[in-house]
């Protein structure tokens, strides 16, 4: 689900991690795979949080991200 998101290193490192086809050829739909590399991904790297909305007071504003970073490589 998070496949067109994805640079190619990332698509390419999971496509070889699972012997198979790289998986932006592939519809998300296809394999349970793309929902667990999904989840580990989201688990290990993500967050959600929620912030005070910047011009309504009293509003929150949901955020969710993925990052990742490297001081030596590309991550």
């Amino acid at each position: 689900m998070v496949a067109p998101w994805l640079g190619d290193v990332k698509q390419t490192q999971l496509a070889q991690t699972l012997g198979r086809q790289a998986l932006r050829s592939m519809r998300p739909d296809q394999s349970q795979e793309w929902r667990a590399w999904a989840a580990g991904l989201y688990d290990g790297e993500g967050s959600l949080y929620l912030l005070d909305h910047r011009t309504h007071d009293g509003y929150r504003t949901a955020e969710m991200a993925v990052t990742q970073s490297s001081g030596v490589a590309t991550p």
